[in-house]
């Protein structure tokens, strides 16, 4: 495989993450003596501290509440759970800011994981999935459409050195038509499978010398 190429990111796991603690955080305790009015500060029946509105008895309008974990969040809530525009900061070090739907991200928003890496982009049903940037703090780059949490269809990849790949992806590899650049000046143009320069492509060197035929698992044939 040439330079290890396009291969799977680091994001994958860390993102993993979200999807299981939006499932297990989001349903907050009632407030039964209250009717609608601003509390300064309430803890619910599970322990967990709020400040903001109440409504019938619910967490319903602005406010925030800091969990007995030690993660926080700050926004709109709806019937006592993450509904609109909010900040959640995970205990763990992760946070996620950005819209919410029925206690999980949904929308637009940014994600920024325990390794210093940042996703900003859309999310459906609490998983990062359609358009979105990816950045690690070593300096690698992911911009494309993302599905099931990989790079899928067209994107572009950014290593840390300068190289570039722009084209098809799918599940999270090069995988399809597309153009490689690398720093040192050489690129191949033309089709890719799992990450490799298979089928038919031109290589250029940067010297302007070329391979210009059919390739197989990154050599031509």
């Amino acid at each position: 495989m040439i330079r290890d190429m396009i291969t799977k990111t680091n994001v994958l796991l860390s993102l993993l993450v979200i999807v299981m603690v939006f499932c297990a955080l989001y349903a907050l305790g009632t407030f039964p003596s209250l009717a609608e009015e601003k509390v300064k500060s309430e803890a619910d029946s599970f322990g967990d501290l709020y400040t903001g509105t109440i409504f019938e008895g619910k967490i319903t309008g602005e406010g925030s509440v800091k969990f007995k974990n030690g993660s926080t969040y700050r926004g709109s809530f709806f019937e006592g759970r993450f509904e609109g525009k909010g900040k959640l900061v995970s205990a763990d070090g992760w946070s996620y800011e950005g819209e919410f739907k029925d206690g999980r991200p949904d929308g637009k928003g940014t994600f920024c994981d325990t390794s210093g890496g940042k996703y900003k982009g859309t999310f459906s049903k609490g998983k990062i999935s359609g358009k979105g940037v990816y950045d690690t703090p070593e300096g690698v780059k992911t911009d494309g459409k993302w599905e099931n949490l990989d790079p899928s269809g067209s994107g572009e990849f950014h290593y840390a050195d300068g190289s570039v790949y722009k084209g098809q992806f799918e599940a999270g590899v090069a995988q399809g038509k597309g153009v490689y650049k690398d720093a040192t000046g050489w690129k191949y143009k033309g089709e890719f499978f799992s990450g490799n320069f298979n089928g038919k492509g031109k290589l250029t060197f940067a010297n302007g010398e070329t391979i210009n035929g059919n390739w197989e698992a990154g050599t031509p044939n």
